[in-house]
């Protein structure tokens, strides 16, 4: 489907990137993942975002995507095929953040979890995130979810932490607005 909404462009998505730090969560929307934003309205009820990262540093970020699995890649760039954007600062201790980040690190090369299993073996994106942090910051806890007697964590669980909102980019639009888009 075509969407009308524009996408973050080049200049917001470096300003973005420029205020990240390490161990930020990265929340992100495109209304072109139409299956997938029905997937995560479904059980939520909230359309609000439909896929995570996490910023290592260095303009970097690792993610779990359907294509390429757990892999890292250029934050700015990926940005700009995007809608709508924000950061999430969780409260980490000293030395936190590398934690978490190793821990996401050690999942590269996994494959992405259609199933949404409770396992790691493979792993989708807002798990992905949920699991490091686990890992390196057993703490910071984020919103868990039952649906069809599974518990998960949906990209917008994310934002459902003590942490703060530390960075925007882009627009945000409603589900009608953004399903009314990919037909106008």
């Amino acid at each position: 489907f075509h969407s009308s909404i524009p996408n973050i462009t080049p200049e917001a998505s470096k300003n973005f990137v420029k205020s990240l730090q390490p161990g930020d969560v990265v929340l992100t929307k495109h209304e072109g993942s139409t299956i997938f934003n029905l997937l995560t309205y479904i059980p939520s009820g909230e359309y609000d975002f439909n896929h995570s990262i996490l910023y290592m540093g260095d303009g970097k970020a690792i993610e779990a995507t359907t294509g390429k699995g757990v892999h890292e890649f250029d934050l700015a760039e990926e940005l700009t095929h995007k809608h709508h954007c924000i950061a999430v600062r969780p409260k980490l201790q000293e030395g936190q953040a590398e934690k978490v980040i190793k821990a996401a690190q050690e999942m590269k090369g996994k494959a992405y979890d259609y199933l949404f299993k409770e396992t790691t073996n493979t792993i989708y994106c807002s798990e992905l995130i949920s699991h490091s942090y686990g890992v390196g910051a057993p703490q910071v806890k984020f919103n868990e979810r039952s649906f069809l007697a599974k518990a998960f964590v949906l990209p917008g669980d994310l934002l459902k932490t003590d942490g703060e909102v530390v960075a925007e980019a882009g627009e945000h639009h409603s589900y009608l607005n953004g399903m009314a888009s990919k037909f106008s």
